[in-house]
C-alpha cells in the first residue's frame, strides 16, 4: 500500500514520482479542468443546494471564530485560491464581500458562473498570489478548497498565504482525509484491492490531521478548528454499495451523501457543526475542514 508514498517531516503522505512543474502546468491549464469526471456541465437543484450549505457552513464558523477570538472584518475581502467553478466567488460575492479568485483555468467557471470569471487572475497560482502580494492586497477571507493535495509546493503557497493576511485573517483549508484509520481498515481487511485513495497523476499530497497542522504550523499558522464531511467511507463496508468494486453504486452513493448533508444543514447547523467536529476528532470524515490563524 505505501510502495507509492513516503511519509514526509511533517507527518503525512506524499507521492514518490511526481510531475515536473512544467508538466504539471499544462496538465492543469489544459487538460484537468477539461475532464468530464471532474467538472460537471449540469448540476441537479439537490446538488446546488448541497455547494451553497457547504459554503453557509463555512461562513458560519468563520463568523463563530471572529466572535471567540472578538475580531472584525475590515475589508470584507475574500480570496479563493483554486476557485474552479466558481460557486464559492459567487456566494461571497452575494454577502457583499469583494471576491478575488485564481485558478489555472477558465472553463469551470465559464461552464456554471461566468459572471464571476472577471474576479479571477488566470495561471499559476503561486505566481498570481506573488502579483497580489506586491499589490499590498490584505484579504479578511483565504479558501482553499480541495487544492493544497495537488500543489507542487504546498509550503509556499501557504507562506505566500500570510504576505496576503493580518491578524483578522482567517485561513479555510479543505483536503482529502488520506491513509485514515476507516481506509487502513478497509483495506487491511479486504473490503477495497487496493488504496483507491491514491489519485495519480493529480494527487500530490494525501493528508491528515496532525499533518495539515504541522505543515502549516511551519509557516506560521495556527489551527483553531477542524470539521470533516460525511464518511462516505463507510459504504465500501457493504458489499451492495462498495463503489470501489462496483462503480455502477457510486453515483448513487454520491447522491445518498448529498442528501444527508441537506438534511443534516436543516435541522441543526449547529449541531450539525458540532457532529463534524467530532468525526474529525476521530479522523473518520472523507475531508479534513481546518480553520487557521496567523500565530
Amino acid at each position: 500500500m505505501y510502495d507509492l508514498v513516503f511519509k514526509n517531516q511533517f507527518g503525512y503522505y506524499e507521492l514518490k514520482k511526481q510531475m515536473s512543474e512544467v508538466e504539471r502546468n499544462e496538465f492543469y491549464s489544459n487538460k484537468y479542468f477539461q475532464n468530464s469526471q471532474v467538472y460537471t456541465k449540469q448540476y441537479s437543484d439537490e446538488e446546488i443546494k448541497y455547494f451553497n450549505i457547504k459554503l453557509e457552513e463555512k461562513k458560519y464558523v468563520v463568523d463563530q471564530l471572529r466572535e471567540e477570538f472578538k475580531t472584525v472584518e475590515k475589508r470584507k475581502e475574500f480570496l479563493d485560491i483554486g476557485c474552479g467553478e466558481g460557486f464559492a466567488l459567487k456566494y461571497f460575492n452575494d454577502k457583499g464581500y469583494n471576491v478575488t479568485g485564481i485558478d489555472y483555468s477558465s472553463y469551470g467557471c465559464n461552464q456554471h458562473n461566468p459572471d464571476m470569471c472577471n474576479r479571477i487572475l488566470f495561471g499559476n497560482i503561486n505566481e498570481k498570489l506573488d502579483k497580489l502580494i506586491r499589490k499590498n492586497y490584505k484579504f479578511d477571507i483565504i479558501n482553499l478548497d480541495n487544492v493544497l493535495e495537488h500543489l507542487f509546493e504546498p509550503a509556499l503557497t501557504l507562506e505566500k498565504c500570510k504576505q496576503v493576511s493580518d491578524d483578522n485573517t482567517i485561513l479555510c483549508i479543505k483536503v482529502p482525509n488520506d491513509f485514515s484509520a476507516v481506509q487502513e481498515y478497509l483495506y487491511n481487511n479486504r473490503f477495497v484491492d487496493s488504496p483507491y485513495w491514491v489519485a495519480m497523476p493529480d494527487h500530490i499530497s494525501y493528508f491528515n490531521k496532525d499533518g495539515l497542522m504541522e505543515l502549516t504550523k511551519s509557516k506560521g499558522w495556527t489551527g483553531v478548528k477542524f470539521l470533516c464531511d460525511t464518511p462516505i467511507d463507510f459504504n465500501l463496508l457493504n458489499d451492495n454499495v462498495n463503489y470501489i468494486k462496483n462503480k455502477t453504486v457510486g453515483k448513487s452513493c454520491y447522491k445518498a451523501k448529498i442528501k444527508i448533508e441537506n438534511l443534516l444543514h436543516e435541522i441543526s447547523i449547529d449541531e450539525v457543526i458540532n457532529l463534524y467536529e467530532i468525526m474529525s476528532n476521530m479522523g473518520i470524515g472523507r475531508e479534513i475542514i481546518g480553520y487557521f490563524k496567523l500565530s
